[in-house]
């Protein structure tokens, strides 16, 4: 009675540091002042994202083809200072050895065919298309922190969880050595023991190993140093129809930027089709300094219209080429709202299949969770040897590994899925 009183307080102390390893590793996770948050990550990545620096550039150069596309229809002014020499020693001349000239001149074009409308529509519609695709740099960078973020807390807490198998069954082999000294335990048993923890601290090189590769991803997004990390994120996503999520693909910011992208392509025919068109343009200067018979004449104007009749096929070469161009960017408009639908359902069936396993390994977890203490029992009384108790075990190892390991699938996924909707 007193040996099974013994045991019975061998098993209690087990499980009591096990239970204290995890709140442990938990307490570790959650501390406020050492660890990291999703979205404090994805603040810091998008300061550090060298991408999206660049994609600000890019925007900064469609303004600057805005005010040049404007800046054609505005009328120009410049000041003109000129000296002509020349020779004047003939016999008779009348020419002056020095002709000094200034003016203001102003210029004004009247029509162009409307190129200059067509680009400032052309860079009006490319401004859009590249705030698009900055915000959508933004939605697929926090799907980038995200994978990275739950590939990291999944090794953690699949660490932890080995961490706290090995003490169990280092424990368990004492006991089991002090059961063969006495004459209760098989040698195999010890030795089946020993070979399980072998296993299992192959194992936690393995998970560590992948731990700091997933720590270095996330700290090369981040640009800080990253120890823990706090998932403050419980959720178990409720899905609706997959119909329901289906016309997300027409919004997408990629896609709408897709679509400015063959309105700028349209106004670009526009331009080029101007080639065919006469050009009208008003020109006047105003004199400030004229010598000979031209210093009383203060102001001239000039109205020039200018009709191309044969430039050797360059126009219809250009308008040919732009047209190409225009039908290209429709083509890919039109693929490119496929494919949106297409990872939309993609990243939705993935979810919906996570969100099922994960419920499934729940019940098998409590299942294995169960049998694993009744062995205990069964053992104590001695119903069932050691090989059913480190069965039982294993079995509840690997469920609880794979129950941690969807627990983050699934909060990954689902952030991958709301990137597919065009959603943070």
């Amino acid at each position: 009675m007193l040996f099974l009183m013994k045991k019975i307080y061998f098993y209690f102390t087990i499980a009591v540091i096990y239970l204290f390893l995890l709140a442990n590793l938990e307490a570790q996770e959650n501390s406020e002042s050492s660890s990291k948050t999703l979205q404090e990550c994805y603040e810091l990545a998008l300061k550090q994202s060298e991408k999206l620096a660049i994609q600000k550039e890019v925007i900064e150069e469609a303004k600057a083809r805005f005010l040049q596309a404007i800046s054609a229809l505005s009328p120009r002014a410049s000041f003109v200072y000129s000296n002509k020499w020349q020779d004047a020693n003939s016999s008779g001349s009348t020419s002056r050895r020095e002709t000094p000239e200034g003016k203001f001149n102003f210029s004004q074009p009247l029509f162009t065919g409307f190129k200059e409308f067509a680009d400032i529509a052309a860079s009006r519609t490319e401004k859009k298309q590249r705030g698009y695709e900055f915000e959508r740099a933004k939605q697929l960078l926090f799907g980038d922190v995200s994978d990275a973020f739950y590939f990291f807390l999944s090794t953690q807490k699949d660490f932890g969880v080995l961490l706290a198998i090995e003490e169990i069954l280092r424990e368990r082999i004492d006991e089991l050595e002090k059961r063969e000294e006495l004459g209760r335990s098989r040698p195999s048993e010890v030795v089946s023991a020993q070979a399980q923890l072998s296993r299992v601290e192959a194992e936690i090189q393995l998970i560590d190993s992948q731990r700091q590769v997933a720590r270095q991803i996330l700290e090369f997004l981040t640009g800080e140093q990253i120890d823990r990390l706090n998932d403050e994120t419980e959720m178990s996503p409720t899905l609706m129809p997959l119909e329901f999520y289906a016309p997300y693909s027409e919004k997408r910011l990629d896609v709408l930027a897709s679509y400015e992208a063959w309105q700028k392509s349209k106004s670009e025919v526009i331009s080029t089709a101007s080639g065919y068109w006469p050009t009208v343009s008003l020109d006047s200067n105003q004199y400030t300094k004229r010598v000979g018979s031209s210093e009383n004449i203060d102001w001239d104007a000039t109205f020039t219209v200018e009709v191309p009749l044969f430039q050797g096929g360059e126009t219809a070469g250009e308008v040919q080429e732009s047209k190409a161009k225009e039908r290209e960017a429709q083509l890919a408009f039109e693929k490119l709202k496929r494919e949106a639908l297409l990872e939309i359902k993609n990243a939705y069936a993935r979810l919906n299949f996570g969100l099922k396993r994960c419920e499934a390994l729940k019940k098998a977890l409590e299942a294995n969770e169960r049998n694993y203490q009744l062995q205990l029992e069964d053992y104590n009384i001695n119903l069932v040897n050691n090989l059913d108790v480190l069965r039982a075990l294993e079995e509840f190892q690997e469920t609880k590994r794979d129950f941690v390991a969807i627990q983050n699938e699934v909060k990954r996924l689902y952030g991958q899925f709301k990137v597919s909707l065009g959603e943070l």
